[in-house]
């Protein structure tokens, strides 16, 4: 009776143990489930960053309006929007803008509906006429890795293939009496990755045939300064003169075309940047023809 006894006492003890250790499991199983966002990864509903508009100035000490450029993710774009912005908060930031200054921005809405400011600078031009050298004959030039290839040159001189790549197509048009003095050349046209090329021969279709045309679209292909499609409008201003060239009347430097243009050899040389949204869609380079 005596050892049922025991035996019944030391198993509820080995019961209760398990239990205990169970419950100890299931709780820090629990606790580690428990997930709190990281410092500076917490994210806000209906936020918006690097955002870019025109500043219109104070409505009253916390609020500031803003007229978003149009194109953007920002809901009410092209409109004068009303930002939650108090005056403590911007003291550095705002103190110095004059309506017109365009300006960059982070904002989300806040529990109220509000539009409220994160951050909020202006967005300044870089580069200067007087630190940024004009443009010269190697600017008329498309870096590919490597390897460049100048307007004008020719494809007997150089391989276009070991520069570009593999041709992805390739036509040969006869230009008709509409072409002026091109009447009668020969276009080739030729299309790479991320590169499209027209090329002149005033000789016949079997050339030799002369860089008239670079038209960048993608890929690793730069200006002679580095610029390539994607990269931030900001990146003409920087390495390009102001001024210089054609460009047309527009107040919005974030959806515009850049011109430069020079003389080379008798013949106008045109390098043209094609911006929206503020980013570098397409670049191209070209001989302009008598």
């Amino acid at each position: 009776m005596v050892n049922r006894l025991l035996v019944f006492f030391l198993g509820a003890l080995l019961l209760a143990g398990l239990l205990l250790t169970g419950c100890s499991k299931k709780d820090s199983g629990t606790a580690g489930e428990v997930s709190v966002p990281p410092a500076g990864q917490v994210t806000r509903p209906e936020s918006y960053q690097d955002i870019y508009g025109v500043y219109n100035g104070r409505i009253d000490n916390n609020i500031i309006e803003i007229r978003i450029d149009p194109g953007q993710a920002f809901p009410g774009g092209d409109a004068a929007t009303a930002f939650l912005f108090p005056v403590e908060q911007g003291v550095g930031a705002a103190a110095d803008l004059k309506t017109g200054d365009r300006v960059k921005l982070n904002c989300f809405k806040n529990s109220s509906g509000q539009w409220q400011i994160t951050s909020l600078k202006e967005e300044k031009e870089a580069g200067s006429p007087k630190d940024i050298p004009a443009l010269g004959e190697g600017d008329f030039t498309v870096k590919s890795g490597q390897r460049s290839v100048k307007l004008g040159a020719s494809d007997r001189d150089v391989n276009l293939g070991e520069v570009f790549g593999k041709v992805i197509s390739e036509n040969v048009v006869r230009l008709g009496a509409d072409a002026g003095a091109l009447a009668g050349s020969y276009v080739k046209n030729q299309v790479y990755d991320g590169i499209e090329l027209g090329l002149l021969s005033r000789r016949g279709s079997g050339g030799p045939f002369k860089v008239d045309t670079m038209h960048l679209t993608g890929g690793a292909h730069a200006t002679a300064r580095g610029v390539m499609v994607g990269d931030c409008y900001t990146r003409i201003l920087e390495h390009y003169p102001a001024g210089n060239g054609k460009e047309p009347a527009r107040e919005d430097p974030r959806n515009r075309s850049y011109s430069y243009a020079s003389l080379n050899e008798g013949e106008g040389m045109l390098l043209s940047f094609e911006v929206r949204d503020g980013v570098i869609r397409s670049i191209t380079l070209q001989i302009e023809h008598p």
